[in-house]
């Protein structure tokens, strides 16, 4: 099983990621896709709808479904012996789950709470020109509540029935109550994203490499999703992106790491797949 070194797999990264970068720029620049500036899209249309079911594949159910799919397809398109694949899929499925699980805590209950800032859509409720502004109350004071629970039952009662939001978003509102800042799902999508590429080019080439192109896609859909649904703004997305690519590139040393340590406890295993077969030897020729 030959394979493409640690550093030319880091040299080559920045090829993958140049395109996404330009992209999550794009809601500084164009206001369609600001959260913060208007015009904001309809969020009761179909693609309204399409983005909610984009962004669902970033959190917390889609992710995983996410991590595995994209762990079989990989381990199955790469040259393995069937015990190569087995151990490979449950090296990437820990190291990648294990790191991503890990910081997507950290990002929620430390790293949001600590810098405080508001969702969006909250701030845009609690200061909507009328008289009596639909939270009821300021963004602080909304933060203030005890709990996320306890915001989400709050904001569940206040928001009006004829407020222009499809079922799943006004749903996915009421659940967001969060602190905003860095994006979660921009994390998560984008870490899987830049993790997957990095495996693929160190295992794959021609069309089966340029299959795990489309994950930065997947990624940098997720991201502008969020916007979009008016759930983060653009600097979330991009500070949760950026966040995502550094977890990612250090959890593929960490495999590059435990895979030395697998190859150095079984060396004569490990040195047997990354040879190819010997041929018998031609007989010598006489005369």
């Amino acid at each position: 099983m030959a394979f493409v070194p640690l550093p030319i797999v880091l040299r080559w990264m920045p090829r993958p990621l140049a395109p996404v970068t330009g992209a999550l720029a794009l809601p500084f620049f164009v206001p369609a896709l600001n959260s913060l500036e208007p015009p904001q899209i309809d969020l009761t249309g179909r693609f309204a709808k399409a983005l909610f079911w984009i962004t669902e594949s970033g959190g917390k159910y889609g992710v995983p479904w996410v991590l595995l799919a994209a762990t079989l397809l990989l381990v199955a398109m790469a040259r393995f012996t069937n015990r190569e694949r087995i151990r490979e899929a449950i090296l990437i499925l820990l190291v990648a789950g294990v790191v991503l699980g890990i910081c997507a805590q950290l990002n929620e209950h430390v790293i949001k709470p600590a810098i405080g800032i508001p969702r969006p859509y909250l701030v845009e409720l609690a200061r909507d020109p009328t008289d009596k502004p639909l939270l009821g109350m300021t963004a602080q004071e909304f933060y203030a509540l005890p709990s996320k629970a306890e915001r989400s039952a709050y904001l569940k009662r206040v928001l009006p029935d004829n407020l222009p939001l499809s079922v799943e978003i006004r749903e996915h509102w009421i659940a967001e109550t969060g602190y905003s800042f860095p994006s979660g799902h921009s994390f998560a999508s984008m870490m899987l994203a830049t993790f997957f590429m990095a495996v693929a080019r160190r295992e794959l080439i021609g069309l089966k490499l340029a299959m795990f192109f489309l994950m930065p896609v997947w990624a940098t859909a997720v991201c502008l999703s969020r916007s979009l649904l008016r759930v983060h703004t653009p600097t979330d997305i991009g500070a949760g992106a950026c966040e995502g690519i550094i977890v990612a590139l250090l959890a593929y040393i960490l495999l590059e790491r435990i895979r030395a340590l697998v190859a150095a406890r079984f060396p004569d295993r490990m040195l047997a797949s990354a040879l190819p077969a010997e041929t018998p030897a031609s007989p010598a020729r006489t005369g």
